[in-house]
Parts: structure tokens; sequence; C-alpha cells
């Protein structure tokens, strides 16, 4: 066994992972299901809505002809994004397995051995080879692309399938046009047109994170 000192990721990673799960928790908490005072939650909405994928909060950014489409803009956006996610995650889980791959050819390579033989490790006075300065840069992209799929299969979880979710939560108000409406676009009618053109490629993308959040 040896020792070694922590680094900056098992240090601070811990640290960031309760900082956003208490900015979800506050989210989840602050929603319109209560009654409060909208001045005393309004920073807390913002700083939650960053770490819960909600784009509810950045209507004031919406053009003035689209004030009326409110919800169906931040619906399609809050989609959009977890679309965007999920494809850089497949693509940065392609790159992170090429990565591990070279990994292990330059730890076998001649030159690695022979540059471990005469010291060039970069951990003595002596300057570092070619191969070890090769794979400490390989090394500083498989860290930073496993990082990203950490955050996407850990505290990205419940916001993303919370997200995807709120595409299938309609009401039903006979007194209400249509009688039968998701809940996040009123004007929109359940399992009807646009909706049920929604339904299968959410489901989709949703099944497809699942898979790829899974060990």
């Amino acid at each position: 066994y040896s020792l070694r000192s922590a680094t900056m990721q098992e240090m601070y990673i811990p640290m960031l992972v309760h900082m956003v799960t208490t900015w979800q928790l506050i989210h989840f908490s602050f929603s319109d299901h209560f009654r409060w005072d909208p001045k005393t939650i309004k920073y807390l909405n913002w700083l939650s809505m960053l770490c819960s994928l909600d784009t509810d909060e950045l209507d004031w950014a919406l053009p003035a002809n689209l004030l009326r489409a409110r919800n169906m803009y931040l619906a399609g956006l809050t989609a959009s994004i977890i679309g965007a996610l999920l494809f850089v995650m497949v693509v940065y889980s392609d790159l992170f397995g090429r990565a591990t791959r070279q990994l292990k050819e330059i730890e076998n390579s001649e030159g690695y051995r022979q540059e471990v033989k005469r010291g060039q490790t970069g951990l003595t006075t002596r300057a570092m080879g070619k191969e070890h300065i090769r794979k400490k840069s390989v090394d500083r992209r498989v860290s930073m692309w496993s990082l990203f799929i950490w955050t996407c299969t850990t505290v990205l979880v419940v916001p993303i399938a919370k997200s995807i979710i709120r595409f299938y939560d309609c009401d039903r108000d006979p007194g209400h046009t249509p009688s039968y409406y998701l809940h996040l676009v009123p004007s929109m009618a359940c399992y009807e047109k646009v909706h049920l053109g929604m339904v299968a490629p959410l489901a989709a993308l949703l099944m497809i994170f699942i898979l790829m959040s899974l060990p």
C-alpha cells in the first residue's frame, strides 16, 4: 500500500454534490404549489434552476411576440437542453473509451518503459519523456470526460427525469378548452396532434438516458 495526497476532484466533488443536491431540494420545495413570498425566493429560484435544468426563469429573454406561447417555448427549450446533453454524453462516452485504450497502449509501449528506467517520469529532476508527456495529456482528457459523464449520471439524473416527466403530466377540467390538457402548456391537448408527436421521442430520450446512467 502507498500513501498519496487527495486529488482536487476527490476534495471538491463531495462538497459540490451536497451543494447541488441542496439547491435541487430547494427548487422542488419552492414550487408553484406553495405560496412563498416572491421576493424571498427570487434568487433561490435562479440558483436552483441552474441545478435542476428548469427553464421557467428564462422568460425574461423571450421576444414580445412569444410571450403568449411562453410555456410552449420553455418546454421546447428544456427538451432541447436534455437532448443536447444526451448527445454529448454519447460522444464523450465513445471518446472516453478510446482514450482509456490509448492510455493502456502508451503504458505498454517500449518507449514508455525505457523512460521509466531512465527516470524521465517528471517525478525527479530529469525532464519528462515524450511518452510521459503524451500520457499526461491523455490523462487530462480522460479526467475531464469522466467528470462530465459522472455529473450527468449522478446529480443530473433527477432533474432530467423530472423535466421529461413534466410532458406527461396532464389535467382534466370539463370547463377548460381543451378539457384534457398538458399542465405545463394548458393550451395543448394531451395525446393529440402536437403532444402525441412529442410523447414517443421524449420516452426514447428518457430510456436512452436511463440505460446510459446504469453502471
